[in-house]
């Protein structure tokens, strides 16, 4: 099932749609998308070696762009809705916590935010929602998704045809693997 889905993402990665492709899931997984980039900039990058870099750069721009209305959001939205909900749920302390910790290291919650697949639209509205600096915001986010798209895009450039063989060899596993260590460490974590 993996192998087909796999392939299919291959061909549609090599049409003329591709580019709109990546830059709206890019735009949108920073606002609401549950998915990621990289699932549409791999098999891209693998279908079409040359423009990794290139595809790498649509997804930091466009990732960053859908930043920016998540930060909005959350400094727009967060007062009108956010407060309430917060206070409604007895939340406030804990929040005033989170946001005493975002003071102190909100460099290092965006970067990791950013470079990790911990979903960037959380740190994005909870950044603006916090009220941290817009323009640290946006440098660190556009190093951090940068960084993340451009490794993944480089290592595809160098080795993807080695990469290209290892997933139509082993992804089903590879998915097994990773769903059972995620239904672990939840029951573990429980």
């Amino acid at each position: 099932m993996f192998q087909k889905l796999y392939k299919r993402l291959l061909f549609y990665s090599n049409t003329k749609f591709a580019p709109l492709v990546l830059s709206l899931v890019a735009f949108w997984e920073a606002i609401i998308f549950p998915l990621p980039p990289d699932i549409v900039l791999i098999p891209m990058s693998l279908a079409n070696r040359q423009k990794a870099l290139f595809f790498a750069s649509l997804a930091t721009l466009f990732s960053v762009l859908g930043g920016i209305i998540g930060y909005l959001i959350g400094a727009i939205l967060w007062s009108e809705i956010g407060e309430i909900l917060i206070n409604y749920l007895g939340y406030n302390k804990s929040f005033s916590k989170f946001a005493k910790l975002y003071d102190e290291n909100g460099l290092i919650i965006v970067v990791m935010g950013a470079l990790t697949p911990f979903p960037f639209k959380i740190v994005a509205i909870l950044s603006g929602a916090i009220g941290y600096p817009f323009s640290i915001f946006i440098l660190a986010a556009t190093a951090s998704r940068g960084l993340r798209f451009y490794i993944i895009a480089s290592i595809i450039y160098i080795w993807g045809e080695k990469i290209d063989y290892f997933f139509k060899k082993y992804l089903g596993l590879m998915f097994a693997v990773i769903t059972t260590v995620l239904i672990g460490a939840y029951w573990y974590l429980k």
